[in-house]
């Protein structure tokens, strides 16, 4: 089974021990957008750098896969930010294995159905950019904040 976990704790040293491991896109990084990132695993620094951003950010959010799986995380990870007010969040950081843009969609949409309810009282999400396959009729908004 997968499921979102937040980026907390003894999950930072696994998560940056992952990213040495296993090839990621990350195509949005500090808020902007790079639609031509390739996967690669990262270095030890590029991987602390990369922990680092988020985990600072107030919704780090990370798909774990499930204990009977060889791999401990999944194809795509998220970090979200308040936006203009606290009933809104925008993604800050997201890590995507490939096939990229395909993934994408699934990260912004795990994002939005772990935030965007009743319980956390968060209404909106912004993206930088709105890949294929994303579901039609939710709440979400560009931020133009796209580097091609």
């Amino acid at each position: 089974m997968i499921g979102p976990g937040f980026l907390r704790g003894a999950l930072i040293q696994e998560f940056k021990d992952h990213l040495v491991k296993f090839p990621y896109a990350p195509i949005i990084r500090r808020g902007i957008s790079n639609l031509d990132a390739v996967p690669k695993t990262f270095t030890q620094e590029e991987a602390e750098d990369v922990v680092h951003d988020f985990a600072k950010q107030r919704f780090p959010i990370i798909c774990r896969a499930g204990s009977k799986s060889s791999i401990p995380f999944f194809d795509f990870h998220v970090a979200l930010e308040h936006a203009e007010n606290e009933r809104e969040v925008r993604i800050v950081e997201m890590l995507v294995c490939d096939p990229v843009r395909e993934n994408a969609a699934k990260g912004m949409m795990l994002a939005y159905y772990t935030l965007v309810n009743d319980k956390t009282g968060i209404e909106k999400l912004w993206v930088p950019f709105i890949p294929e396959g994303l579901d039609e009729g939710l709440n979400i908004e560009l931020t133009g904040e796209v580097k091609k």
